[in-house]
């Protein structure tokens, strides 16, 4: 069995393997050793190192066992002729034997339980029956308890009649690959005692973990494959993240898209190409006009109150349209565009006012300029329309004046 454990790569430390010889007659025995010159022997030296063996515990050295040995073997060597017939069963140089030993014990405890049932009276004289009401009793008087030595020690009967027995366990414990005694057990004490100054060989320098890493069939969950909750979790994660940032990036995209589109018509002064403003260029127009008025007003012809009187009205209203039609052509994205200037310095662009030129923007009419944009700069507070290719309606009424 060692030399399969060897071959199924069991020996190399994570695995112990016990056996029980109780009377030393198997792997104990001196010829049963690794050593046995049949092409194994290498791999039956390792794998002994892996193997502990459980045997009863020596009890040559006690007294009683000594005792009953040496009377066993001076009964047989004082044997009659008579009874030489039962020499052939003796060997001088056998010694005791635990089944031997075993037998005695019994006959001792059996003893013992009678004399103690003979001294109660609900006993006595009727030891012999065999009816079970009467030898139950008798025969559990000791349970429980420790008997005084037997030949193989105290006997310690257990609760339900058992003789709890010590053991003994061997190992190997140097390199000359031999079983030695390397601890007891009690029984009656439950305890395990390590003999001093000994210690096992144990492949790889240390015992063996309670389990095998993998427990003995192979079937911890620390050895089953394992879902690959990482490769999973990045397998998900990942794309999960990169759609995650597209996506902010797309609505950030998208936000200052449409935060572009809603500005797009707001003009920066520096996009604009200004030209020469309405006001300078037809200012020598409009004084022109106003002196052909004057002369009007001077000649004395009839209705000469009315025309001097509408000669002043025009003018006055001449004036008062040059001062507030404040206005320009100018380039912006390519293409014409009328410019009028405002009096004002600085205007914020508050979300009501985008929310108005919004308005204004989509309003269409025949009658309307196109409302295209303006400009907000500081001291360049400006409003873009449609270009009108044939002047305003100010500059061609008053030219049929």
């Amino acid at each position: 069995m060692m030399i399969q454990a060897y071959d199924a790569g069991m020996i190399d430390g994570s695995y112990v393997f016990f056996t029980l010889d109780v009377l030393k007659a198997g792997v104990m025995y001196p010829d049963s050793g690794w050593a046995q010159g049949d092409g194994l022997d290498d791999k039956a030296k390792a794998a002994y190192q892996a193997l502990l063996v459980i045997t009863l515990e020596e009890k040559r050295n006690y007294p009683e066992w000594i005792r009953v040995n040496q009377t066993a073997n001076k009964h047989f060597a004082n044997l009659s002729a008579t009874q030489a017939d039962l020499t052939k069963f003796y060997n001088p140089a056998w010694e005791l034997s635990y089944y031997a030993a075993a037998y005695y014990d019994c006959i001792m405890y059996a003893a013992l339980t009678y004399n103690i049932a003979s001294q109660q009276d609900n006993l006595r004289g009727r030891l012999t029956e065999s009816n079970s009401a009467y030898t139950l009793p008798v025969s559990t008087i000791l349970w429980g308890r420790t008997v005084v030595p037997g030949a193989s020690g105290n006997m310690f009967i257990m609760s339900n009649g058992d003789r709890d027995e010590d053991f003994s366990l061997y190992a190997v414990t140097d390199d000359t690959y031999s079983f030695k005694l390397v601890g007891s057990y009690v029984g009656s004490r439950g305890t395990f005692k390590d003999m001093e100054n000994v210690s096992i060989m144990w492949i790889g320098g240390s015992a063996p973990p309670n389990e095998p890493f993998c427990d003995y069939d192979g079937t911890a969950a620390r050895c089953q494959p394992q879902i690959p909750w990482t490769d999973i979790g990045l397998g998900i994660g990942l794309p999960g993240c990169a759609m995650l940032v597209a996506g902010l990036m797309y609505f950030r995209k998208r936000m200052q898209a449409q935060k572009a589109e809603d500005e797009a018509w707001v003009a920066k002064w520096s996009e604009l190409k200004i030209h020469r403003k309405e006001e300078e260029k037809e200012k020598d127009k409009d004084k022109k006009k106003l002196a052909q008025l004057a002369a009007v007003n001077r000649e004395t012809v009839s209705g000469a109150s009315m025309g001097a009187s509408m000669g002043a009205s025009m003018g006055g209203m001449s004036e008062s349209m040059g001062r507030e039609r404040v206005g320009a052509t100018a380039f912006w994205n390519g293409q014409p565009i009328t410019v009028r200037y405002s009096k004002k310095t600085q205007l914020r662009l508050t979300k009501g006012v985008l929310k108005q030129a919004q308005q204004v923007l989509r309003m269409e009419h025949p009658h309307l300029v196109p409302f295209l944009g303006a400009c907000f700069e500081k001291e360049h507070i400006l409003m873009l329309y449609e270009f009108c290719s044939k002047g305003n309606l100010f500059v061609r009424a008053f030219h049929f004046l």
